[in-house]
């Protein structure tokens, strides 16, 4: 998918899935098969071809829907003959009750690091199970079934998680470029008392995950480890997404209005410049390992 094509699909996702809100008492305020729904029409419209639906048979919006949302449920994270110079690709979700904090759902396998192949629309619904916009997700496989929500008050920033990744799968390989995307830093505000004490104890995880992903830890450590090598880059809106959130997705003239901005910052331009050269040449600077441990 372009990074285009990607805009659009995130519209749509977002457009079903934050379509209906649940009641005020319910765990999450939206509904989670909605989202799930969403998730399994894009799978399926970007990896199988639907041309031949809609050119042999007149069938409706809603039909097509249908039939893609079969089709997507079919599809599995990891692929036993992935195709050639497959990107590999990892998601963290954070089990419920669990002893182990965070589980890494990967697209490819490595060795001794066992992980349940999920679907594809199953690990995106682990991920995305932020608590105050969605109920954890329940997901069996293979007769185990574990209890999943999004991973941001266990691991918000996996750019250490993918290093280990990286030296799993490709020891001893060179690092030329560490790009890590950040959701801005968001303000926390004390609750007014305005609401019912039970209403009021609804909000807590709310808050707890503001607190959460304004954490900027994992970024200072690799920034002071690897500053140096010109390794590692992390580009971050900050305070400018302050107030938006991943449900107000009619907003992306906003967003997009700044990022232009964010974009215009002299450093920002010159952290852009040397990250995109870093990605076409490609330097053998360190070793994964060096990076990881430095």
């Amino acid at each position: 998918m372009s990074i285009e094509d990607t805009i659009k699909a995130y519209v749509q996702l977002a457009e079903t899935a934050f379509s209906k809100t649940r009641w005020w008492w319910q765990e999450g305020r939206y509904e989670g098969a909605l989202l799930e729904r969403a998730i399994n029409i894009i799978v399926s419209e970007n990896v199988h071809s639907t041309s031949q639906i809609r050119e042999s048979i007149a069938i409706t919006k809603r039909e097509r829907d249908d039939k893609n949302m079969e089709r997507g449920k079919q599809m599995m994270m990891e692929d036993p003959h992935p195709p050639e110079h497959q990107c590999p690709v990892f998601v963290c979700a954070a089990p419920i009750g669990g002893e182990i904090p965070v589980t890494h759902l990967r697209t490819y396998h490595v060795p001794g690091k066992e992980t349940p192949n999920y679907a594809i629309w199953q690990a995106a619904r682990a991920t995305c199970s932020v608590p105050y916009l969605f109920k954890p997700a329940t997901i069996t496989c293979d007769g185990l079934t574990t209890r999943y929500m999004d991973n941001s008050l266990k691991c918000n920033n996996p750019t250490r998680s993918l290093l280990h990744e990286a030296a799993a799968l490709f020891p001893g390989r060179s690092v030329s470029c560490i790009i890590s995307i950040g959701t801005g830093h968001i303000k926390v505000r004390e609750p007014r008392l305005t609401k019912p004490p039970r209403l009021l104890c609804a909000r807590l995880p709310m808050i707890v995950h503001a607190i959460s992903k304004d954490r900027e830890h994992v970024h200072e450590i690799l920034y002071s480890s690897l500053y140096r090598s010109k390794i590692y880059y992390r580009f971050n809106l900050g305070q400018a997404l302050s107030g938006m959130g991943p449900e107000e997705w009619k907003m992306t003239r906003g967003v997009k209005d700044r990022l232009v901005h964010y974009e215009g910052d002299r450093s920002v331009h010159a952290d852009i410049y040397w990250a995109t050269e870093a990605i076409i040449t490609r330097p053998a600077l360190i070793k994964i390992e060096e990076a990881l441990w430095s």
